[in-house]
């Protein structure tokens, strides 16, 4: 089975039981979580790949990696969840079901993800105008996620969802120097 497909069958099976005991909603946070933990973390998952590894000890690692992040009948829903997908042997794709969970909920709720990446934080009045052109653009509910970097030089990088926008001082000279290497290479 194409495992995108086998994926989403599982985050969409999740969120339907979420929904079903109104849950979803105290799931959502938890599953962002354990996808940014599973996705970024090379040694969760090659214990939660590794064979010698009980499936009792795969779930226990899995819910004190999430401890403290969701009420007792949610995390006794995510652990009911977690040893259906080690009883199936689908461990390895765990962190992408969390992620497809976390997409599907933000979907179904119309809930749209805006990372805004500035040097210094903008002023309020300035998020609540991001805001409101995003939600009137989209028609969903903006997710206003802040970062700071100095790296970025000055400008700024709006992420909207999977639309990217880079208008950092960093990725402008990037593209300079790209374009200047371009140009060059075609002289020689």
């Amino acid at each position: 089975m194409n495992s995108s497909i086998l994926i989403g069958r599982y985050a969409k099976a999740l969120l339907a039981q979420a929904d079903s005991i109104g849950q979803a909603e105290a799931l959502y946070p938890t599953m962002e979580q354990l996808a940014h933990l599973l996705m970024g973390s090379h040694e969760v998952r090659e214990v939660l790949n590794n064979p010698v590894v009980s499936p009792q000890r795969k779930c226990a690692i899995v819910l004190s990696c999430v401890e403290g992040c969701c009420a007792e009948e949610c995390r006794a829903l995510l652990g009911r969840f977690v040893d259906l997908v080690l009883a199936h042997h689908r461990e390895r794709w765990l962190g992408e079901m969390s992620l497809g969970y976390v997409r599907l909920y933000r979907k179904s709720r119309g809930l749209v993800r805006v990372q805004l990446t500035t040097t210094t934080r903008p002023e309020e009045a300035l998020l609540a105008r991001l805001k409101a052109i995003v939600e009137e653009r989209t028609g969903g509910v903006a997710e206003v996620i802040l970062h700071t970097s100095p790296d970025i030089k000055g400008g700024f990088v709006l992420q909207v969802d999977d639309l990217l926008l880079d208008a950092s001082l960093k990725g402008q000279l990037e593209k300079i120097r790209r374009e200047f290497l371009r140009k060059n290479k075609t002289l020689v």
